[in-house]
């Protein structure tokens, strides 16, 4: 598996996957611009993860994750990384197709991007180590990336826009739960993860039901999703790997798996229309 660590760990599937959620929500919202928004959001996805493993104050952790340990020792790669993908993104911000509300969008998706991993002024702490906080933030920030950026910028919205976006904060909050369980060994208690409050069994639990609840909600709200093989094969997919993650797990089946599979839901989206 070691050959394939590159990709994973040094963030290109999380960042494809974030692509293609973008270019699906952009063609399900009639978005002008579908391959512009998923380049502009996968190269933001792969500076902004590379970016906060060089400015997170990164203590010891009792128990490393194995992609923690290739994070500490290829640090030069993801310095490298970082700075690729963020010229990629200046130069794709100046094609004079963002919006002024998607452009704000995105620049304060950065900056809780930012604030998530390095101390922020007067707290003396990360965003992620306030109490309750770490999961919902990193669900607002995908939120504010692959679904309000792409509608923003000259998308159609419809009235079906908020409930939609309600539906998919509980599908992307389900596929965030399996990763406070992996980190259950390294969170500060008084972060109070789910996993750290339900236990990591109840985690699993609420994961599995939100994701149920997405699909029915999405299929109500969008009777058509019934007829999308994709949508059932995104639903299925995630199921299954949450139900088989533990503690133990090993670092690939969430950074892997679980990542890699959100690119599923976004090609349902991408061939709804």
């Amino acid at each position: 598996m070691r050959f394939i660590h590159p990709f994973i760990y040094g963030n290109w599937l999380i960042s494809i996957s974030a692509g293609i959620l973008t270019a699906g929500v952009s063609r399900f919202y009639h978005s002008e611009y579908s391959l512009i928004n998923a380049l502009l959001i996968g190269f933001g996805t792969l500076f902004m993860y590379n970016f906060q493993r060089i400015v997170s104050p990164a203590p010891i952790k009792p128990h490393p994750t194995e992609r923690y340990e290739w994070s500490v020792i290829h640090k030069q790669t993801i310095i490298i990384t970082a700075f690729v993908s963020l010229v990629t993104v200046a130069i794709l911000s100046f094609l004079g197709i963002l919006t002024q509300m998607s452009l704000i969008t995105l620049m304060f998706a950065v900056i809780l991007g930012y604030f998530y991993a390095a101390k922020v002024p007067g707290l003396e702490k990360p965003l992620r180590e306030i109490p309750y906080i770490k999961i919902h933030l990193v669900v607002f920030v995908w939120l504010l990336c692959c679904f309000f950026f792409p509608i923003l910028n000259k998308g159609h919205e419809s009235s079906t826009l908020l409930p939609f976006i309600v539906l998919n904060y509980l599908y992307l909050l389900a596929v965030t739960i399996p990763f406070d369980i992996r980190d259950i060994k390294n969170d500060f208690e008084t972060q109070k993860t789910i996993p750290q409050v339900l236990g990591a069994k109840s985690a699993k639990a609420l994961s599995i039901a939100l994701i149920l609840l997405f699909f029915m909600g999405s299929v109500l709200l969008h009777p058509e999703l019934k007829l999308n093989s994709w949508f059932y094969v995104a639903v299925t997919y995630q199921i299954v790997c949450i139900s088989r993650i533990k503690k133990s797990s090993p670092d690939y089946l969430f950074s892997g798996f679980i990542d890699g599979g959100i690119l599923l839901l976004g090609i349902a989206y991408f061939m709804q229309h």
